[in-house]
């Protein structure tokens, strides 16, 4: 019921789309070699994944991006993980045009999310239109296995619908739950 919602994979490909977001100008290029004989061609970079208002690089994000941006990535999906993280992902984005901002519960913080989180989410969407969803997704892995997994589920599955309503591209995290994962997108 899900198979028209964009996806990115654990390895953190993603079909957000490179020209969407802030602003109305391309991104930047940068010229790559080719085989001799041809012409260079431009190839835009995208980040598709990132965690740039994560406390332990926040400070240093503005010359992160600074640098990127100079070696041709054009624009960058930060993705926010939980309620305390979407105010800054939104900051951020407010800062820096570059930046794609992701608001979604990844389900680490399945067990921490209030009560009213899908309003706050819903909220942070209707402020900021540009945003996709992410980081969101399903973890069986070594920390994944300690948090409830029907809830891990029903959350992903909320932020699913809520991406379809919207028509928002989603940042999918998956750890050892791919099975589960594609019987929820059937």
């Amino acid at each position: 019921r899900f198979a028209d919602t964009t996806l990115a994979d654990s390895s953190h490909r993603s079909n957000l789309r490179a020209g969407s977001g802030h602003g109305s100008s391309p991104p930047p290029t940068i010229t790559m070699a080719q085989a001799p004989g041809r012409a260079a061609s431009a190839v835009r970079l995208f980040d598709a994944h990132c965690h740039l208002q994560d406390p332990r690089i926040a400070a240093a994000a503005p010359s992160l991006i600074r640098a990127a941006t100079a070696s041709g990535v054009g624009r960058f999906a930060v993705n926010g993980t939980s309620e305390k993280d979407w105010h800054l992902v939104k900051q951020m984005a407010q800062e820096h045009p570059a930046i794609i901002p992701c608001f979604g519960l990844h389900p680490w913080w399945v067990p921490e999310r209030s009560p009213d989180w899908m309003d706050s989410l819903r909220q942070f969407f209707s402020e900021t239109p540009e945003a996709a969803v992410g980081e969101t997704g399903l973890d069986k892995g070594s920390h994944g296995k300690t948090i409830d997994f029907g809830e891990q589920v029903e959350v992903f599955e909320r932020q699913l619908e809520l991406a379809k309503e919207l028509e928002k591209p989603v940042s999918v995290h998956c750890v050892r739950a791919f099975g589960d994962l594609l019987e929820i997108l059937k």
